[in-house]
């Protein structure tokens, strides 16, 4: 019966084990409230103070570029450590994958996760969302560009002699609802790193 501290669901046993019936603690039923949580998670991540974003070379992957948030790097802000070879920009300011990574970020281009969330991490050698990645749901919200429920999403595999579930799973992180940026710096920083990573190229 302990209580969320991000979306004040009530952790009432019977809830998992009759996920379509109204739980006797909470006001929907689990299935009900996971299927309501994004919005409610991106409305959360919407109000908060704008935050501000830069990218920078990485602690965790020598060569690569990161987001800071506020001065702090994200991993940092949701108490998470990445699988070893994992990166925003692999090789930064040099990366192959920057200028599909930007145009994702800003909702130019597709996602090509499965799930249609947003990958803010991927493999360094071939970004396959099989390999799994650290995603977010991005969403631009008036004059605010919004990440919310990030986590880790990978893709679990079912055994032959095992009925667990099988395929993607997002394991939302620790720490903040979200991030919520203003879209025109939000913007200006994602082309300021891919304009270095065209110059170096060049």
């Amino acid at each position: 019966y302990d209580t969320c501290a991000r979306c004040g669901w009530v952790d009432e046993p019977n809830a998992v084990r009759y996920p379509d019936v109204r739980s006797s603690t909470n006001d929907a039923s689990i299935a009900d409230a996971c299927a309501r949580w994004p919005a409610r998670a991106a409305a959360t991540a919407a109000a908060l103070p704008l935050a501000v974003l830069s990218i920078a070379p990485t602690q965790q992957l020598a060569g690569a570029g990161d987001y800071v948030i506020d001065g702090t790097p994200l991993l940092a802000h949701v108490g998470h450590t990445l699988m070893a070879g994992m990166a925003a920009f692999p090789d930064w300011p040099n990366s192959s994958f920057a200028r599909e990574r930007v145009e994702v970020l800003l909702m130019e281009r597709a996602s090509d996760m499965p799930s249609g969330r947003v990958a803010l991490y991927v493999c360094a050698i071939c970004a396959d969302p099989l390999c799994g990645a650290f995603t977010a749901d991005v969403e631009r919200i008036g004059d605010r560009m919004v990440w919310s429920r990030i986590g880790d999403e990978h893709y679990d595999y079912r055994t032959p002699d095992s009925d667990e579930y099988e395929g993607w799973t997002l394991q939302p992180a620790r720490g903040p609802a979200g991030f919520a940026f203003d879209a025109n710096a939000y913007r200006a920083t994602l082309l300021g790193a891919l304009g270095a990573s065209d110059a170096a190229r060049r």
